[in-house]
């Protein structure tokens, strides 16, 4: 692994996600924490952004917005383009087919396609048999496993991404064994949005208050939350899963890292068991975005 990270290379990003579409799409890049800004039309779109169309926008509209998609992918762009119903495909510089189909796997064992690393066998199984407009045939030069649930079509100087399952795709309402599979959904798209250089927003406690604050002007740094202050352990029971309050007698202070058991005669115990740990620390100072 280190002689792995020492000669690898470091991620290129893109500038971040300019989305066009409805509310589905933009709760998943909001539930995903990616760095993305709400566009009206592919005009909008800036050079070096990621292209993403996502739910709502209709063969007609679509069909509308033909030129000025395939002149940014021309150019060297990536769009990537969420579930799209069977007569959805007419903004596509060439031709492809769909079929309707039934998907429960789609294999990817060790993925030699730089748009699946990362992926597992396990994101891409699901606890049923999923109905999806899967795609059939692609241009010569493109890749789409099996399944026909994804494509990476190269397209002169950029690429077309087209991904037909979306955590939408799952009626976890009627099919409760479903959730499991509609949360490795969310895993799989942004593990393709890392793939195609798509960021995502830093945690909380290590964003910065903006690129140029408008009254400090300048960025603050980073929040660095290090936890090395006071810890305190407490073991309860396998069935009880409450949240100790903090007044509880039985918070003992304890090592982190460590064992447990060899800390003391109370943690020693055979049997299953809930530990919760409590750590006290202080902060100098939050930045506006870190403050709770």
């Amino acid at each position: 692994m280190v002689a792995y990270l020492d000669s690898a290379k470091a991620a290129v990003l893109n500038q971040g996600i300019a989305y066009l579409g409805g509310e589905k799409g933009a709760d998943i890049l909001e539930r995903l924490q990616a760095k993305f800004r709400r566009i009206e039309s592919p005009d909008a779109v800036k050079q070096g952004e990621v292209l993403l169309l996502g739910d709502g926008l209709g063969p007609a509209k679509l069909a509308l917005w033909k030129d000025q998609v395939s002149r940014f992918v021309r150019a060297g762009g990536v769009c990537l383009s969420l579930p799209r119903a069977k007569d959805e495909f007419n903004w596509l510089p060439f031709e492809v087919s769909v079929k309707e189909s039934l998907v429960d796997s789609t294999l990817v064992d060790k993925p030699s396609q730089p748009l699946l690393a990362g992926l597992s066998n396990g994101e891409l199984y699901y606890s049923g048999r999923i109905p999806v407009v899967a795609l059939d045939k692609v241009p010569v030069g493109a890749f789409m496993p099996n399944t026909g649930i994804l494509a990476d079509i190269p397209f002169e100087k950029g690429r077309y991404v087209l991904c037909q399952i979306s955590p939408d795709s799952f009626d976890c309402d009627a099919r409760y064994y479903l959730e499991e599979s509609r949360k490795h959904s969310y895993r799989m798209i942004q593990t393709l949005l890392n793939n195609i250089g798509a960021p995502m927003l830093a945690p909380l406690s290590l964003r910065s208050s903006a690129v140029a604050s408008s009254t400090l002007g300048e960025a603050l740094p980073p929040t660095d939350l290090t936890l090395s202050g006071s810890w305190t352990g407490l073991k309860s029971t396998a069935a009880d899963t409450a949240i100790p309050v903090s007044s509880d007698s039985r918070w003992k202070p304890v090592k982190v890292p460590g064992y447990v058991g060899e800390q003391n005669k109370e943690w020693s115990d055979n049997k299953s068991f809930v530990f919760w740990y409590r750590c006290v620390f202080t902060v100098d100072k939050l930045s506006p975005e870190s403050a709770p």
